[in-house]
């Protein structure tokens, strides 16, 4: 049982939720369990335990798939029960409240039990909940309805001490086609819209922003995904809003609704991120030309860093600098810093167990997924040019990841852009990266031009700026020579209704979970272009790549896609792993791949565990006095750390505190694996920072005083290496206040 209450975590970014798991024949209790807040959920804090996260999984804890020829009707009379009616719950009765569009996919929802409000004695419940989430009554399509709903839901991190006034934000128009052919020789017969979910914020209220949400992190994003009175979409830092009034500029696309919840919330924040290849990504770039050979050669490469992370300190730090996110408090950025110290990953267990787990993710990705590292590549945050500096063809570039000892630099020469998924040929744009002095105040993003006969981002998988990430690439090796025209990504009318209720979205939910799911679609893309010569220009691809955008809309136009028999697989390549159906023996690139990695091992006998030994180096006079409150913040940390293991299945605590989790329990098994490493890797940075915060009360930070009660933390850490509630060896607490550590270990004299 976890404590509701724990002592150490900071409560503003994360709270308990109760979680319920409905399966056929089944109700089973979960948690509670430490999540991100939503609007609703930080409106109702106070009445925190009258909402449950409610899953509809199958008895083994999978998201339940609904096949065709299954007998099907009695499970979805029981789902539909429990969403029109309401479920009893540990003594409460919850009725349906809503959800986010990443919960929809996941088959999640909230629910809310009645309660009534101690400050001001009224009655809440879910429907008047419902009611003041805004004005949904002009929306006449039940999944822009329920979209719109969703908003609210949205996990995400309020920045609570940056007001904005009424008179301090505005709505402005959009860019689109007709915009575009006042000035220039583009001429289009379709009514596109080049800004279609970005607007702007001004460069001191994003500073502002940014300091509420990470005071201790220096430098500020040049873009936010945002949630702000009804509105979704991007903002990006704008330098002509720059010591005016306004605080934000947000264009009618980024409307969707009316609400007077005039507080900023931040979903994500633009950041550098590696560019990766998948098996998407892959297939498209072979049916594009790129030869095989040179996609091979990437996995080789990255192999003889895995194989070499362990034995070679300098391989370690510039493949884990190349292929991993560093935020400060990372315990991969601390294990960088300690092999960069002369911390050896043969002698010091914590750094040997933290490269041994990326081992593991990188290894486990190469084989289900193709997930190769491209060194001349990124995955960034799409934004427009404001300056309209930029032709149709262009975009702007520039990285900057000093972190990873990268020094901002803009990208000019050719680059091949797209977005997973990506399933048409035409995905894969080839533009040209130039440099425009104008756009030098934005980083980490690809800026995209507001003219042309149609916008890149529509191009490339029917996307918009309200969010995506597109992978980036300028190795010459990887561009296609005769890139594809793009396809035409017009949605089909919406099913439109009038007076919708909430019973119209639980019906919805309904159809949703029983539709031909995004994955099933996207296997069966992944087969034919496999087993055909055409690879992706086959017409099963064609008409799939068509069939996948429709089920994407399908959550905003209520459309149900149709996947015909003819478009179903007979049998599957050896490389998708399917013991349960027939398979072939694959000739593509994909198998290719696949057969090296299960050919690819390390040599585990060379390189076996260090055991866990006090090093006398971080010995310092004076600890002795931290030593009772070093072993307090110590149980703290690990009580925490077990109930996050516990929760999650997760045996290896290196796994856990990387987020590289490569097996789960029960409970996590109906996400998709990546949202859940996400939702473990927020959970981390959470404790992290709550127990840097607890850490340093009281005591400056480089002062003499922390120094001495970090030796204090990493001598009860390694001296007894056991917490109160288990016989299990945790030893990461003492790394997370890592500075502390390094200091104490360059001042001995051997050191020097």
């Amino acid at each position: 049982n976890r404590s509701s209450d724990p002592q150490i975590i900071d409560t503003v970014s994360t709270v308990n939720v109760h979680r319920v798991l409905v399966t056929p024949l089944t109700v089973q209790t979960w948690g509670p369990d430490r999540d991100t807040p939503n609007r609703i959920i930080r409106r109702y804090t106070h009445l925190l335990d009258h909402f449950v996260r409610l899953s509809f999984t199958d008895e083994d804890g999978n998201k339940i798939v609904f096949r065709t020829g299954r007998k099907t009707s009695e499970v979805v009379k029981r789902f539909r029960k429990v969403l029109k009616c309401g479920l009893a719950v540990a003594g409460r009765y919850f009725d349906f409240l809503g959800m986010s569009s990443s919960q929809l996919r996941e088959h999640s929802c909230w629910f809310f039990s009645r309660a009534v409000d101690p400050g001001t004695g009224t009655v809440i419940t879910a429907s008047s909940i419902q009611k003041e989430m805004g004005d949904f009554s002009d929306i006449t399509v039940v999944a822009k309805y329920a979209a719109r709903m969703g908003q609210c839901f949205t996990s995400t991190v309020s920045a609570s001490k940056c007001s904005v006034g009424k008179d301090e934000f505005e709505i402005i128009k959009d860019t689109t086609c007709e915009d575009v052919k006042k000035d220039t020789i583009y001429t289009t017969s379709r009514q596109y819209n080049f800004t279609d979910g970005i607007g702007k914020i001004s460069p001191e209220f994003s500073c502002a922003a940014w300091k509420c949400l990470r005071p201790d992190d220096r430098g500020t994003p040049s873009a936010f995904q945002i949630r702000f009175a009804g509105c979704k979409g991007v903002v990006v830092v704008d330098p002509s809003l720059s010591n005016k009034k306004l605080k934000l500029q947000l264009r009618e696309s980024m409307r969707k609704f009316e609400s007077d919840h005039y507080q900023l919330e931040v979903c994500n924040p633009s950041k550098y991120s590696p560019g990766f290849l998948n098996r998407q990504i892959i297939v498209l770039l072979s049916t594009l030309g790129v030869k095989d050979c040179k996609i091979l050669q990437k996995q080789d490469q990255m192999f003889s860093n895995i194989k070499q992370m362990l034995s070679d300190p300098k391989i370690a730090v510039n493949h884990l600098k190349l292929t991993t996110a560093l935020p400060p408090d990372s315990p991969v950025t601390a294990a960088i810093k300690m092999i960069e110290c002369g911390f050896s990953p043969e002698k010091e267990p914590y750094i040997h167990g933290i490269l041994r787990a990326c081992q593991a993710i990188h290894l486990e990705n190469l084989q289900r997924k193709a997930r190769i590292i491209v060194p001349k590549a990124v995955l960034l945050m799409g934004v427009i040019d404001e300056t309209n500096t930029l032709e149709y063809g262009q975009v702007f570039v520039q990285i900057d990841c000093q972190r990873a000892g990268i020094e901002p630099w803009v990208v000019e020469e050719p680059v091949a852009v797209t977005k997973s998924p990506c399933l048409y040929p035409g995905d894969v744009r080839v533009l040209n990266a130039r440099s425009v002095p104008a756009l030098f105040h934005l980083v980490n993003v690809i800026v995209f031009p507001a003219k042309g006969r149609r916008p890149h981002t529509d191009e490339i998988s029917g996307s918009d700026l309200d969010g995506d990430q597109y992978f980036v690439t300028w190795d010459p090796d990887l561009l296609p020579e005769k890139p594809s025209d793009p396809m035409d990504y017009s949605p089909k009318p919406p099913k439109e209704k009038k007076d919708i209720t909430i019973n119209d979205v639980q019906d919805f939910f309904i159809d949703f979970i029983q539709s031909a799911p995004l994955g099933v679609i996207a296997n069966a893309h992944l087969v034919h272009a496999d087993s055909s010569i055409s690879r992706a220009n086959d017409p099963k691809c064609i008409a799939l790549a068509k069939l996948h955008s429709e089920a994407v809309d399908f959550a905003k136009t209520g459309v149900l896609p149709n996947m015909g028999e003819s478009l179903r697989p007979k049998a599957y390549p050896d490389f998708m792993q399917k013991p349960d159906r027939i398979s072939y023996e694959s000739k593509g690139v994909l198998n290719k791949l696949f057969c090296k990695v299960k050919k690819f091992s390390i040599d585990t006998d060379s390189h076996t565990i260090p055991p866990v030994v006090v090093d006398p180096d971080f010995d310092l006079d004076g600890h002795e006095k931290y030593l009772e409150e070093a072993r307090t913040l110590l149980d703290s940390y690990n009580e925490e750390l077990q109930s996050v293991m516990h929760h999650y299945g997760i045996q290896d605590e290196f796994a856990l505190v990387t987020g590289n989790a490569t097996k789960l329990g029960k409970f996590a098994r109906h996400k998709k694996i990546h949202a859940v490493r996400v939702e473990i890797k927020t959970k981390m940075q959470d404790l992290v920072r709550a127990f840097r915060k607890e850490f340093y009360r009281g005591i400056a930070i480089n002062s003499h005083e922390a120094l001495q009660k970090a030796s204090a933390l990493y001598h009860v850490t390694y001296k007894n290496r056991t917490t109160v509630s288990t016989s299990q060896k945790l030893i990461s607490c003492p790394w997370i206040v890592v500075e502390n550590l390094y200091t104490i270990k360059k001042s001995k004299p051997h050191q020097k």
